[in-house]
């Protein structure tokens, strides 16, 4: 059986790590996470947002990552058909389990393109206590380990706090405490959760030590009000999405450059994509904000190069340095790409605000919604 603690992490001089609160978990700021893995070119299965990777090509991004001083790895079961990306990483970390902090969600829900005229309840799986301890195990098979660090919640409709505020929780307690007794897993956490949803947890008596959220500096809902709840009650901040699907990345300078699998969120029209589903017209405002002359994405890459530095060197330490923030959540699919986006470059300070005051705009247009995909339209938690 594995030995939970008995880590040997080759820590790297060009990597910062930090220990997650309420937890002996040391982590690197930078997490590798994995749902690019989503498709396998091997089974002929394809991800409609990411494409698909070959084993070998997701073996030589998983070393990549861990040469580079990445000791954090974020999967889920609902990455891909029958724990795909969770099979695919732990094909990639056999014999270097001991290396990492790695952590898994359990909660599943229809891919955002079979989600058209459903209802809330349609799309989201529920999960009893049976489910929970069955899904660990399934992820526990997947991963090819004994435990996991840190177990997530991925949505709050998965235990119905969105479907139901006022369900008991205790259940969801149970199972995830039970876990822990019997050493499948060390912590949980939660992943998009607002902050109703949290309250609504912690009085059950959860011990939720972290929260994954997204969060970059083209999405900055979280900073009302689940971010400064997180501090306050000493839960870590786990960031996806951190380059807005390339958006700050400098790969695209038109949104219909833009996959239309990443075109479903508000920060585009609601006609910006066939099957977006958010159908706020203030979207057309958001987009026209990010795209045109002088627009936020211009003022942002102006200010990336006075500083001398990329964008994505730019937006990855500004929201490194942002209250509460543990780890960003970056995703690769080949060592160059890790390589780059393993990068911690020293950024002033001065820079990072001129950042700040950049999108304050964009902020404000996007104010009350915190989550940024369309599946979910509530203000929920705001």
């Amino acid at each position: 059986m594995d030995a939970p603690g008995a880590k040997k992490f080759k820590l790297s001089s060009d990597m910062e790590y930090v220990t997650i609160p309420g937890t002996d978990l040391r982590v690197s700021r930078i997490c590798m996470g994995t749902m690019q893995f989503s498709g396998s070119v091997d089974e002929g299965t394809v991800d409609v947002t990411w494409g698909s990777m070959s084993q070998e090509s997701v073996n030589e991004t998983v070393k990549a990552a861990l040469d580079s001083g990445i000791n954090f790895f974020d999967c889920a079961e609902a990455y891909g058909k029958d724990n795909c990306a969770e099979r695919a990483f732990g094909i990639a970390l056999k014999g270097r389990r001991e290396e990492v902090v790695l952590t898994s969600k359990f909660g599943k829900h229809l891919p955002l393109w079979e989600c058209d005229g459903l209802a809330e309840e349609q799309i989201y799986r529920y999960y009893s206590r049976t489910d929970i301890l069955a899904a660990l195990d399934r992820s526990l098979e997947a991963l090819q380990t004994d435990y996991l660090d840190l177990y997530q919640i991925h949505w709050p409709t998965n235990v119905g706090l969105l479907t139901d505020t006022q369900k008991p929780q205790q259940e969801v307690v149970e199972a995830l405490e039970e876990a822990k007794k019997t050493g499948k897993i060390r912590h949980y956490g939660v992943c998009n959760f607002g902050t109703q949803d949290l309250d609504c947890l912690l009085g059950a008596g959860a011990n939720v030590v972290t929260n994954q959220i997204p969060y970059n500096l083209l999405w900055r809902g979280i900073e009302s009000t689940i971010s400064p709840k997180c501090v306050d009650r000493g839960i870590g901040l786990l960031c996806y999405s951190p380059l807005q699907q390339g958006l700050l990345a400098g790969k695209f300078a038109k949104a219909e450059d833009i996959p239309e699998g990443r075109r479903r969120t508000r920060l585009f029209a609601c006609d910006s994509a066939e099957k977006s589903r958010h159908g706020w017209d203030g979207a057309t405002k958001v987009e026209e904000t990010l795209f045109k002359a002088g627009g936020v994405l211009d003022q942002l890459r102006h200010i990336s190069k006075d500083a001398g530095l990329s964008l994505v060197e730019v937006a990855t330490a500004w929201l490194l340095a942002q209250p509460g923030v543990v780890s960003v959540i970056v995703g690769a699919s080949s060592k160059e790409q890790v390589h780059r986006n393993a990068k911690l470059p020293k950024v002033a300070a001065a820079t990072l605000e001129l950042c700040s005051e950049a999108t304050e705009e964009l902020k404000g247009l996007l104010s009350g919604y915190v989550d940024q995909y369309a599946a979910v339209q509530r203000t929920h938690g705001v």
